[in-house]
């Protein structure tokens, strides 16, 4: 951490010698830590581009892979955007303020119990099959950060962020409506929770690393 700490404050001096952005700048980024997430595993890519001196627009778009939120799934599937506009706060360092807005959509295949009801014609029986279970999240998020320099060319950088917001979740488990779901994960800790749009609290926070390309 003290290691972390000290090359962060090496690297904000440096960025104080530079200017901040510049209109039509243009950069990609790539975040590393989607991939260790243990909510949401996904690979996440950016783009940036300032449309006026210290002010941009960006777009990060995600592709999940595997997620904790469904215990055990067979198969995850799921993608997260993220828009945001951007003001770079002076012109001596490159500390911002960010507006984002967050859409998740997520889709899991869940293999569990299945009974079905008596009917006039079928008795009731139980079997295991594969179940849908759709998760879909929008939001809001306040960010702050900074974006700096870490090559005198400034082609590469770091850019470390962190921020408060409001997350309505969406979710719930597909099956057929004259079936009773037997929910056989429902005492483990990931346990499958109904939401249908209540708003809860989040705190998004990470890292990217940027290129400039224009």
């Amino acid at each position: 951490m003290l290691v972390l700490l000290a090359g962060i404050t090496g690297m904000a001096q440096q960025a104080a010698t530079y200017p901040s952005m510049a209109k039509g700048d243009v950069f990609i980024k790539f975040s590393p830590l989607g991939i260790i997430n243990p909510f949401d595993g996904n690979l996440s890519f950016g783009a940036e581009y300032c449309f006026l001196k210290n002010w941009s627009i960006n777009m990060e778009a995600a592709r999940i892979f595997y997620s904790f939120y469904a215990p055990h799934p067979s198969s995850t599937s799921g993608v997260i955007f993220r828009p945001s506009i951007r003001h770079y706060m002076n012109d001596s360092e490159n500390f911002f303020l960010e507006l984002q807005f967050h859409y998740k959509n997520v889709t899991y295949q869940l293999e569990d119990s299945l009974t079905y009801e008596a009917t006039a014609t079928t008795p009731a029986y139980g079997e295991r099959t594969q179940n849908r279970f759709d998760r879909k999240v929008i939001g809001v998020h306040a960010m702050g950060g900074i974006k700096l320099p870490m090559d005198k060319k400034r082609r590469f950088w770091l850019e470390c962020y962190w921020g408060v917001g409001m997350h309505f979740k969406w979710q719930h488990l597909v099956f057929p409506s004259n079936s009773i779901y037997k929910n056989e994960n429902r005492n483990r800790f990931f346990r499958i929770n109904d939401f249908n749009g209540e708003g809860v609290p989040a705190f998004p926070a990470g890292a990217r690393l940027v290129f400039r390309i224009l």
